[in-house]
C-alpha cells in the first residue's frame, strides 16, 4: 500500500475502501492536529484560568514576580474578566513601585468585580502608605461593609482612626479584629492592654482583652480574678460565675498541689517529672501511683474543690455548709460567690428548697432569671 503525507493531514492515496472505515487502524492514526484551546467551552476556560490564578498567587507569595505575571497573563488569555488576576497584577505593580499602573489595574479589577473586599483593602493600604488617611479610611470601610469578617481591614482601620485622633473608633475596630483573629496577639499582650483599658475606665473593652488572654493562658489566676471583678461591675453575672468557677478550680488545684508537696513529697515530685524511657513499666506505674491510706482524700473528691480559707474546708460534702457560705456572701452582696456556693449546695442536695429560694433571690437582685436547677457552668 502506497501512502503519502501531505502537510499535517495524513491522507491515504489508494482507493482501498477499507482504509476509509471509521474503525480502521489507519483512520485512528491519521488525526489532524488542531488547536485544542479553540475546542474548550467557556466554562472549561474559566476553570483552567482559575488554575493559573492559583499558580500566580503561589508565585506572588514567594516574591517570584516575573513568574506570577506570566501566570496572570495566561489566566487573562483564557478569561479576560478574572478580577483576581488583575488584583495580583496590581499587588505586584505596587511591590515594584509602579503605583500609577497599579491603580489602573485595581480599577479594572473593580470594573469586573465591584464587590471585591480584598481589592478595596489593597487600595486602603495604598493610600495609608502615602498617609492619605481619609482616602484610606474610605476604602477600608468599603472593604468591611462587603466582608465583615476581614480582620486585617479592622486592624488597619484601628490604626487609621488613631492617626485621625478618634480613639473610640480605633478601639472599637481593634476589638472587632481581636474577636475575629485572637491569635494575632500573645496572652501577655492581651493582659497588658486589658489593664490599660481597665485603668482608663473602659470596662467592656477590657473584658474582651482579658477573655482572649485567658483563652490563650487559662492558668492566669491574677487575670482571672480581675476578669471576674470586671464582669461583676458590668453586671455580666452569667459570665462572671463561669469565670469564677474556673478561678476556683485553679485555686483548688494549686492548694491540692501544695498540700501534696507537704504530705507526700515523693508522689508530688514524681507527678511533676517528665516521662522517661520505660524499662520496667510495672515498677514505673507503682512509683507514679502509690497506694493511698484510708484517711487520704481521693483525687477528684469534693474536698479538692475547697479553698483553704473556706469556712467549710472541713465539711466539703455538706450541702448545708455551702448554703450557709452562700448566705454569708449574699449578705456582703458578693453575688457571684453566693451563686457559686448555692450551686454547690444544690449539686449536693437538689431538694433543699431554701437554697433554691435564696438562689432565685440572688438572681432577682442582679436582674436575672433563675434558670431552674441548671448550673451556670
Amino acid at each position: 500500500m502506497n501512502t503519502t503525507l501531505k502537510s499535517a493531514n495524513l491522507v491515504s492515496l489508494n482507493n482501498n475502501p477499507e482504509n476509509n472505515l471509521p474503525n480502521s487502524q489507519t483512520s485512528l492514526a491519521l488525526i489532524k492536529p488542531t488547536n485544542k484551546l479553540n475546542q474548550l467551552n467557556q466554562q472549561q476556560k474559566k476553570a483552567i484560568a482559575k488554575i493559573y490564578v492559583e499558580q500566580a498567587w503561589i508565585y506572588y507569595q514567594g516574591s517570584s514576580w516575573h513568574e506570577a505575571i506570566l501566570a496572570c497573563k495566561n489566566c487573562l488569555r483564557l478569561n479576560p474578566h478574572d478580577a483576581d488576576a488583575y488584583k495580583i497584577l496590581g499587588n505586584i505593580l505596587i511591590k515594584k513601585g509602579k503605583k500609577a499602573e497599579a491603580l489602573g489595574v485595581y480599577a479594572k479589577a473593580l470594573e469586573i468585580n465591584p464587590n471585591s473586599a480584598p481589592i478595596y483593602a489593597n487600595l486602603g493600604s495604598f493610600y495609608a502608605e502615602q498617609k492619605k488617611w481619609q482616602e484610606s479610611l474610605n476604602y477600608y470601610q468599603q472593604a468591611v461593609i462587603i466582608d465583615p469578617g476581614l480582620a486585617g481591614a479592622y486592624r488597619s482601620l484601628a490604626r487609621i482612626w488613631e492617626e485621625l485622633g478618634d480613639s473610640k473608633q480605633a478601639l472599637e475596630c481593634l476589638c472587632l479584629a481581636v474577636k475575629l483573629e485572637p491569635q494575632k496577639l500573645s496572652a501577655s499582650e492581651y493582659f497588658s492592654f486589658g489593664d490599660r483599658l481597665y485603668q482608663g475606665g473602659k470596662l467592656k473593652e477590657a473584658s474582651i482583652f482579658y477573655i482572649q488572654g485567658i483563652e490563650l493562658n487559662p492558668q492566669a489566676q491574677t487575670q482571672l480574678s480581675k476578669l471576674v471583678k470586671i464582669l461583676e461591675e458590668l453586671g455580666e453575672w452569667e459570665q462572671a460565675v463561669d469565670f469564677y468557677h474556673r478561678l476556683m478550680s485553679l485555686s483548688n488545684q494549686k492548694s491540692a498541689d501544695e498540700n501534696l508537696a507537704l504530705t507526700k513529697p515523693i508522689k508530688y515530685l514524681l507527678s511533676k517529672s517528665k516521662p522517661a524511657a520505660n524499662n520496667n513499666p510495672v515498677v514505673e506505674q507503682l512509683a507514679q501511683v502509690p497506694p493511698l491510706p484510708n484517711n487520704t482524700p481521693q483525687p477528684g473528691a469534693k474536698s479538692a474543690k475547697i479553698l483553704p480559707s473556706s469556712p467549710i474546708a472541713e465539711q466539703p460534702n455538706s450541702a448545708v455548709s455551702w448554703h450557709n457560705l452562700g448566705n454569708s456572701y449574699g449578705q456582703k452582696q458578693q453575688w457571684v460567690k453566693a451563686i457559686n456556693c448555692y450551686q454547690e449546695s444544690i449539686a449536693l442536695n437538689p431538694h433543699l428548697v431554701e437554697t433554691q429560694r435564696n438562689l432565685a433571690k440572688v438572681y432577682s437582685k442582679i436582674g436575672k432569671k433563675k434558670p431552674g436547677n441548671t448550673l451556670l457552668v
